[in-house]
């Protein structure tokens, strides 16, 4: 019969060093559902090692091992965590859920029913309220050629905040069932600016791809600074594509005017040859007056 010691705590005579098992001994816990705790610490922390020990990073979460040279990282496979194209994931808030990473910056995304099925990088905020935001429009500058032909699908594999993009065609997919968000902020930047916008929630039936204003089914969940609402600014509702059938304003492409008495409370303007407006009319009582080079949509 073998020998059983029970004990709380077993330590050295000096309380330090190491405790040596020799021979071909083993240590055997499969008799217990507990788990081992190893030794923790920040990278500034590691001990001298020559290999094999191995301890638990608290500066990164990760489980590392020492290979004879140096400290290694236990890489973690998330699956479908949008790192390539073969693990492509559906939205930036799924992969955010998965991993709870947060990198912004560029994941990769795949839906059978836009872009031919093919996978694709999408630019994804995992910060901001949170985090879990996939960009699914910019847009930049004066007569940016908008029209209904490409307001669902422009420049898809070339995500930016820079450019005019968008993958406003693919948001009904990277939304999340039931009720969603989305973000919408406008600057003068290259660069996202937390600003003349917005983070709001939408009903699980509505759509930016409504062709007609929508009434309800919106709320404000988070003003940004320098915002306004209502006539002459951003109209409380969710953003709407006009297809031009009798629209007073025919210029307001992907805007949330309820369709009189003016077309303020436009993201995208239509017109060929641009306006005074830049990237089209938006906030009237804001700094700039409406006049805004850049604004972006973002879905979670």
């Amino acid at each position: 019969m073998a020998s059983r010691i029970k004990v709380d705590e077993i330590t050295t005579v000096g309380e330090t060093g190491n405790i040596v098992i020799p021979g071909n001994v083993g240590i055997d816990g499969s008799q217990g559902t507990g788990c081992w705790k190893l030794p923790k610490g920040t990278d500034a922390q590691r001990p001298s090692a020559s290999g094999g020990e191995i301890r638990f990073n608290t500066t990164n979460s990760t489980l590392e091992f020492h290979d004879g040279t140096e400290f290694v990282g236990v890489k973690k496979d998330f699956g479908l965590d949008g790192s390539t194209a073969q693990k492509a994931s559906t939205s930036a808030l799924a992969i955010k859920q998965l991993t709870g990473t947060t990198t912004d910056g560029y994941y990769w995304i795949q839906h059978a029913n836009f872009n031919n099925g093919n996978a694709f990088e999408v630019y994804c905020d995992m910060n901001e309220d949170g985090g879990g935001w996939t960009l699914v429009h910019t847009v930049q500058g004066s007569n940016g050629q908008w029209n209904n032909s490409n307001i669902n699908s422009r420049n898809v594999n070339s995500a930016t905040l820079s450019d005019n993009y968008s993958i406003l065609g693919c948001v009904d997919n990277i939304k999340q069932s039931g009720t969603w968000q989305f973000m919408i902020g406008a600057g003068n930047s290259a660069s996202w600016t937390k600003a003349k916008g917005g983070i709001f929630s939408a009903s699980a039936s509505a759509s930016f791809q409504d062709s007609t204003p929508r009434t309800g089914g919106f709320s404000r969940v988070q003003d940004f600074p320098n915002s306004y609402f209502g006539n002459g600014n951003m109209y409380e509702r969710v953003p709407w594509i006009n297809q031009g059938s009798g629209n007073p304003h025919p210029a307001a492409l992907f805007t949330t005017f309820p369709g009189s008495p003016n077309w303020w409370g436009t993201i995208t303007e239509g017109r060929s040859g641009g306006t005074s407006y830049i990237t089209g009319p938006w906030m009237s009582s804001s700094s700039g007056g409406g006049r805004d080079n850049y604004k972006w949509v973002w879905v979670r």
